[in-house]
C-alpha cells in the first residue's frame, strides 16, 4: 500500500510538564502534583502525528548536541520519521518548553527556541528533494519566519500543497499567511492576526473572511471545545468538536495538524481531512502530555465509527 508523503519543517523541543491544581499567581510558588520530561515541539509533534496516522513522514529541523537532542532523535526514529533533514548544532541547546497543566485540562506554555532558531533557508536548499518530493509540506512559527517563507516558496514552485500553522502567532504571522495554500490558526492565533476571537460560527466566519482579506486562501480555524471552522472557495462550514473529557490539551493542535496533513496528502477534501484531524485531537486530549498522545490510524477510524452521526 502506498503511503502519502508528508514533510514537516519545524521545531523539536524537550517539554518539561508540571501538573498543578491551579496556575500560580505572580510571585507565588506552588507545589506540582507531578512532573515529566517529554519530547515535543510543534514540528516534532505534527510529524509524529502524521507518521502514526500512516504517512511516510520526513522532519526538517535542528537540535543541539545535548542529551535532550539525543532523546528527541531517538523518539523520532522510534516513530518511523525520516531524519535526513535534521541538523545538529553544538553552540546552543535543544529547544525547551515549560508547561503547566491544571485540573480543568487547561495549559500555560513558555518556549525557549534554542537550536530551532538555527534552521536556515540554506538548510532547506540542502534538502530540497525532501520538500519537492512530498505531497504535503507543513510548517509553523517555532523556527525563523524567513525559513518558513523559504519553505512555502520552495514547495509552491514545485507544485506541492502547503499547510501553514501560524503558531505561535508572532508579528510575522500575518505577513506569511498569503504564501500557504491552507492556514490553520487556533482561536488565540486568529485573534492576534485579525483582532477577532472566534468562539462560534458567526465569529469564526467573520475571522475567516478577515484572514482571506489578508491573502489567505483556504482557512481552517480550530477552536478547542467549540469545534472548528473551514472556509474554502468562499464557502464556510462550522463543525462542533467531539464531546470528550480532556485530561491534557498539550499538543492537541499539533495532532490535529499532523493528521490533517496526512489525510490531505491522501488527496482527500479539506473537510474530510478536518473530520479525521478533529477525531485524532479528541483522542489525544484524553492522554497526559504530548509524547505518546497521537493516535494511530485504526484508533482514529474506530473513534469516527463510534461517534458517527445517528
Amino acid at each position: 500500500m502506498k503511503h502519502p508523503k508528508v514533510t514537516v519543517i519545524g521545531s523539536i523541543n524537550g517539554d518539561i510538564s508540571f501538573a498543578v491544581d491551579q496556575f500560580p499567581r505572580p510571585n507565588e510558588t506552588i507545589l506540582a502534583t507531578g512532573s515529566a520530561l517529554c519530547m515535543g515541539g510543534k514540528g516534532l509533534n505534527q510529524a509524529i502525528a502524521a507518521a502514526r496516522a500512516g504517512a511516510t513522514t520526513t522532519m526538517i529541523g535542528c537540535v543541539g548536541t545535548d542529551s535532550i537532542g539525543d532523546r528527541a532523535l531517538g523518539y523520532a526514529k522510534d516513530n518511523g520519521l525520516d531524519l535526513t533533514g535534521i541538523k545538529r548544532v553544538s553552540h546552543t541547546s535543544t529547544g525547551t518548553a515549560g508547561i503547566l497543566v491544571n485540573t480543568d485540562g487547561e495549559n500555560m506554555i513558555v518556549v525557549s527556541p534554542g537550536a530551532n532558531a538555527c534552521l536556515t533557508a540554506d538548510d532547506l536548499h540542502r534538502h530540497k528533494g525532501l520538500i519537492t518530493g512530498a505531497e504535503i509540506v507543513i510548517t509553523q512559527l517555532e523556527v525563523p519566519p524567513g525559513t518558513v517563507r523559504a519553505a512555502l516558496d520552495m514547495a509552491t514552485k514545485a507544485g506541492v500543497r502547503t499547510v501553514f500553522n501560524p503558531a505561535p502567532a508572532t508579528p510575522e504571522a500575518a505577513d506569511l499567511i498569503a504564501y500557504a495554500d491552507i492556514i490553520t490558526p487556533n482561536e488565540s492565533e486568529t485573534q492576534t492576526i485579525t483582532g477577532i476571537y472566534p468562539h462560534d460560527e458567526a465569529s469564526a466566519s467573520e475571522a475567516a473572511k478577515a484572514l482571506c482579506a489578508r491573502g489567505a486562501k483556504d482557512v481552517l480555524i480550530t477552536m478547542g471545545e467549540a469545534g472548528y471552522y473551514v472556509f474554502s472557495q468562499g464557502e464556510g462550514e462550522y463543525v462542533k468538536a467531539f464531546a470528550v473529557k480532556a485530561i491534557d490539551p498539550t499538543g492537541a493542535g499539533d495532532v490535529f495538524n499532523g493528521v490533517l496533513a496526512k489525510v490531505l496528502a491522501s488527496h482527500a477534501s479539506l473537510g474530510e481531512a478536518a473530520r479525521h484531524a478533529s477525531a485524532a485531537a479528541a483522542l489525544s486530549v484524553q492522554c497526559p502530555g504530548a509524547e505518546g498522545a497521537a493516535p494511530d490510524w485504526l484508533q482514529i477510524q474506530d473513534f469516527l465509527t463510534q461517534n458517527a452521526p445517528v
